[in-house]
């Protein structure tokens, strides 16, 4: 390897057909010959990026250019679309040629706030794709002033009245998941739609899950973030089945982070901040929900959106808290909920509102990235305590609860057992 890494040295060798010479080349310019694609080497410590379609075989992002496109330029688009990484300016090393055509391959620097993702399997490479669909989804929207619709109900469809805004994100992520996801053919189920949409082959095992803005009035007054979320299974009819989620941030216009988390059932989630206004830098951020048993003085939040029914949510929410003082969010969305108790900002989460008959609750969709907050260690179940074995229909209703770690769900469930089955 020492002799092959020596500047202009070539290496000969055959694959997939073809005869190829290889050698590398220091920067800024790489050698005469026609473009044929670029490949990136990106580095984590001493770690390498690795994509694959079946979970056998492996290498490195890249691909093809696209008609005029420079190399760093193709470099630049396939590493985001394979690896869910960002590459910038100056970052690439060296470049390997082919001396019939060229071959450019970018070796980064470690990077640890710009490496947004190792794959290492076929589930996770999932939870990446769908990430990334969900930044795509926040990009549109960031970047495109307020239309005069999107403050407006332009119509009402899969469990709930649509805005404007809703419609936009609507239509870029089921454009984005067909885009990404056809390797995992299936169908779709998302805020909007009142019937399942293809993704690629609608008779694949892929069931998703989707809300592409959760928490649209929010964002809209400005008053908080909104969410995109986003789940998938194999032959899932519950949220129990949901085996990969992401939650991506959609943050007020004057905020500059946004949060991105993805995970997969049965692994540590993955998250970072993306920095909106320095574009491409992204930093890790640690998902740890609260620890020890203390709910006093803590974040303990009963959803109430439904006047004439939110009297009986705040009599039950009285009895399940009594002789304990704790702070209400009374501005909140599901999915900013559930990331805030992966987040260690809440402690629990008591959705009571199906069970007290209030006619707008939430819906399976609200819950598509409850994988990343199990992940974290966030306990999310039904109400009365139980699994989720609510159907992936857009109109069901959900009773649910979420508890930042287990003795607190203990604790709740105590509670719940003394009072909220009267």
């Amino acid at each position: 390897m020492e002799e092959v890494a020596a500047d202009g040295l070539e290496l000969r060798f055959s694959d997939g057909g073809q005869d190829w010479s290889v050698a590398w080349h220091p920067p800024p310019q790489p050698p005469p010959g026609t473009p044929h694609g670029a490949n990136a080497v990106c580095l984590a410590g001493d770690q390498v990026v690795l994509i694959g379609d079946d979970g056998r075989r492996w290498g490195l992002p890249g691909g093809r250019p696209e008609p005029g496109e420079r190399p760093e330029e193709t470099l630049r688009r396939e590493v985001e679309e394979e690896a869910c990484a960002t590459s910038s300016a100056g970052s690439s090393q060296r470049l390997v040629s082919d001396i019939a055509e060229l071959l450019a391959v970018a070796c980064t620097q470690p990077w640890p706030t710009r490496l947004l993702a190792m794959v290492s399997g076929d589930l996770d490479e999932l939870a990446v794709t769908l990430a990334q669909v969900g930044r795509t989804v926040r990009d549109a929207l960031l970047a495109t002033a307020h239309a005069k619709t999107d403050r407006r109900v332009v119509r009402r469809a899969g469990g709930d009245e649509i805005y404007g805004l809703d419609d936009r994100a609507d239509q870029v992520l089921v454009s984005e998941l067909e885009r990404r996801c056809a390797r995992w053919p299936g169908r779709l189920i998302v805020e909007g739609a009142d019937a399942p949409l293809p993704i690629g082959d609608q008779s694949g095992p892929w069931t998703y899950l989707a809300d592409p803005v959760d928490g649209t009035r929010l964002w809209l007054s400005g008053k908080r973030s909104a969410w995109v979320l986003l789940g998938a299974g194999r032959s899932a009819t519950t949220l129990e089945g949901l085996e990969v989620g992401a939650a991506v941030e959609i943050p007020g216009r004057r905020a500059r982070l946004g949060l991105v988390a993805w995970a997969r059932r049965g692994a540590a989630p993955a998250a970072v901040d993306d920095d909106l206004i320095a574009q491409g830098q992204a930093a890790p951020h640690p998902l740890v929900p609260r620890a020890g048993t203390e709910i006093a003085r803590s974040y303990v939040s009963f959803p109430q959106y439904t006047p004439g029914v939110d009297g009986a949510v705040s009599r039950l929410e009285d009895r399940l808290m009594a002789g304990v003082k704790a702070f209400r969010d009374p501005a909140h969305c599901t999915g900013g909920l559930l990331m805030g108790l992966a987040d260690g900002a809440d402690t629990a989460v008591l959705d009571v509102r199906p069970l007290v008959g209030a006619p707008n609750a939430a819906h399976p969709y609200d819950l598509a990235a409850i994988a990343v907050a199990r992940a974290a260690g966030v306990i999310v179940e039904a109400l009365p305590p139980g699994p989720l074995d609510v159907p992936l229909e857009p109109w069901a209703p959900v009773a649910w609860a979420g508890y930042c770690n287990g003795d607190v769900a203990d604790a709740f469930r105590r509670r719940w057992n003394t009072v909220g089955r009267d």
